[in-house]
């Protein structure tokens, strides 16, 4: 049972372009272009417990996923 609710919970890794060429102000507005999505990332800081959200225009198509992975680390550049 733990085994398939992990599995239920695996989360999926996507790659997906930024829309550089168009503005995620105006895709905030309602006027998102065809083939973009609006994204969002959240932030939470640790001490206030404030909630910080980020919008970012993407392409609508994935690029690459999880899948082709075989192995990831952290590394500092």
């Amino acid at each position: 049972q733990r085994a398939i609710d992990l599995i239920g919970r695996t989360a999926l890794l996507e790659f997906k372009l930024v829309d550089e060429q168009r503005s995620v102000e105006e895709a905030l507005k309602g006027r998102v272009p065809a083939g973009d999505k609006v994204y969002y990332s959240r932030k939470v800081d640790p001490v206030t417990g404030q909630v910080r959200r980020t919008a970012y225009l993407l392409k609508d198509r994935t690029l690459l996923t999880g899948e082709y992975l075989t192995n990831a680390e952290v590394r500092i550049d």
